[in-house]
């Protein structure tokens, strides 16, 4: 796990600016909504979290497991991956398959690296002799991390949606009865739970930049690079919040995995 400073050379990059567009938007809707309402946007988010950090594991193996999603994708990283080094392509004995020759297909800072080797290792054969690529692996692994990125997302956007659907609805009720407008202590109390409201949520989202950070085929956009994840002398949102690993190894090992 890698604890992240706050010092480094300020650098811009747009996921920085997303974050910081959360935060102050959060902020101001906690403010304009008062503490109450604002309360019970933090509990629905805190929830929405929760929920889809415990049910993605179900989700991501019952879509593994009924459909076939998962081998398409892997096949077109694995052709994405042997176009670019055409020698990943070639089956070697599974003995050979050692963590600096997949280091040598795959550049990531060690603190993405070692969840990745922990899952990549999960796909090399047991059976030391049998042949295979060491592409074959490398694809399996960034697809399934592409699949955990995408069930967290996704649940988290359900949950939260249904949960601010409910919550929208029963405030417009109780509007019918009492338009009382937020206090002014209620507005500053609202700002600072629309504050905790925002750090749940872009911490959520920057485990989608460690998943899919960690899942860049070769040749593509490299995102831990774009934003310097695990080097010093950069600073900005983004990266500070990548480089809180916590919440991704907690994930990979809730999914049975040994993160080094």
């Amino acid at each position: 796990m890698k604890t992240a400073t706050l010092t480094g050379q300020l650098f811009f990059d747009w996921f920085s600016i997303v974050f910081v567009l959360i935060i102050v938007s959060c902020a101001t809707i906690g403010v304009l909504r008062g503490a109450r309402k604002t309360l019970i946007h933090l509990i629905i988010v805190a929830i929405a979290a929760v929920g889809a950090f415990y049910l993605c594991k179900p989700l991501v193996e019952g879509l593994e497991n009924g459909t076939n999603w998962d081998e398409g994708l892997s096949s077109w990283i694995y052709g994405s991956i042997v176009g670019s080094t055409a020698e990943a392509g070639t089956e070697v004995p599974a003995f050979t398959l050692t963590e600096s020759l997949f280091r040598s297909y795959i550049s990531l800072p060690d603190f993405l690296w070692n969840p990745f080797y922990a899952v990549l290792r999960t796909f090399v054969p047991s059976n030391a002799l049998e042949t295979v690529a060491p592409a074959t692996p490398i694809a399996e692994t960034m697809t399934r991390l592409i699949f955990m990125a995408g069930a967290f997302g996704l649940l988290f956007l359900l949950i939260g949606g249904a949960g601010f659907t409910i919550s929208g609805i029963v405030e417009r009720l109780r509007k019918r009865v009492d338009r009382k407008k937020p206090s002014i202590l209620s507005r500053v109390v609202g700002g600072v739970l629309g504050l905790a409201v925002a750090v749940i949520a872009v911490y959520c989202l920057s485990l989608g930049v460690d998943l899919l950070g960690a899942a860049q085929e070769p040749g593509s956009l490299d995102l831990a690079q774009y934003l310097h994840l695990g080097e010093d002398g950069y600073w900005s949102l983004a990266k500070w919040l990548g480089d809180q690993s916590f919440l991704y190894d907690q994930l990979l090992q809730y999914f049975g995995y040994f993160v080094r």
